[in-house]
C-alpha cells in the first residue's frame, strides 16, 4: 500500500508539474492568487493614505506597526503608491525615510 501511495504521489507531482509548465498556466494561477488578494492590497493601501491626510507624514516603521506587516511588504506598497503618484519618499536613504501626500 505505501508503495502505491508513494507512486499515486508522484505521478499527481508529474501531472502538476506538466500542467504548471504549460504555455500561460503559470500566468492564470498568479492572475488568480493576486485578485484573491487584491482587495486586501488596496485597502491597506487605502488605510496609509488615511493615515497620512491625519498625520501627514508615515515612516516605514510607523506602516509596519500599522498595517501589522513585514517590510518589504510596505516598501512594496509605498513603491506602488509613488508610482501612482498618490505619495512621495522624503529624507535620506535609510532610518530617515519618511513619505508625504503628493
Amino acid at each position: 500500500m505505501e508503495i502505491f501511495q508513494l507512486l499515486l504521489v508522484g505521478a499527481l507531482g508529474i501531472i502538476f508539474g506538466i500542467a504548471l509548465t504549460r504555455p500561460g498556466s503559470h500566468e492564470k494561477l498568479k492572475a488568480f492568487v493576486n485578485t484573491e488578494r487584491y482587495p486586501l492590497k488596496e485597502h491597506r493601501k487605502e488605510m496609509l493614505v488615511k493615515h497620512l491626510k491625519d498625520r501627514k507624514t508615515l515612516t516605514n516603521g510607523e506602516a509596519q506597526e500599522l498595517l501589522g506587516v513585514s517590510d518589504r511588504t510596505v516598501v512594496r506598497y509605498f513603491d506602488e503608491l509613488e508610482a501612482e503618484g498618490v505619495v512621495v519618499q522624503e529624507g535620506d536613504v535609510g532610518r530617515s525615510v519618511y513619505y508625504t501626500l503628493t
